[in-house]
């Protein structure tokens, strides 16, 4: 037993030499331009799918589609404060008022007449700080323009 452990350190020895002599060569190796521009490249093209694949998704509506079983539309989101919050929405054609907090979801109303949902290109009605800011920066007013 002990003839077969005096045999086996020496070759133990040298392989290990021999694989510390490849790792040095590999780690001092200059780096051949080509691979990295394949992987580069390689790695442009996988993000560029992935973006693609988003818009696409995006544009069709795929992850709604297959996200909602049910027909519901969130039409409107409003914060009462940084832990609750009200939403409406259009569940088969009814408009329900919900209001959020945490641990509860309660319905405040449903409205009999669809409400229309103000587009974001309409300007908000103007609050006195926003008249007195354009005022003081020399900008029009709302009543003023025309």
């Amino acid at each position: 037993m002990n003839t077969r452990l005096l045999i086996s350190i020496p070759l133990l020895l040298s392989v290990s030499n021999s694989m510390a002599e490849e790792t040095t060569a590999i780690g001092t190796g200059p780096v051949d331009a080509t691979v990295f521009v394949q992987v580069f490249v390689g790695l442009l093209i996988t993000v560029g799918i992935i973006f693609f694949l988003a818009w696409l998704s995006r544009k069709t509506k795929l992850i709604n589609t297959f996200s909602s079983g049910y027909q519901i539309k969130t039409l409107a989101t409003q914060s009462l404060s940084h832990r609750e919050k009200i939403c409406l929405v259009e569940v088969g054609g009814k408009q329900i008022l919900i209001g959020f907090a945490p641990g509860n979801i309660n319905k405040i109303h449903v409205f009999d007449d669809p409400i229309e949902a103000v587009s974001p290109a309409e300007d908000p009605p103007s609050s006195p700080f926003a008249e007195t800011l354009r005022q003081a920066l020399g900008m029009q007013s709302k009543e003023t323009k025309g």
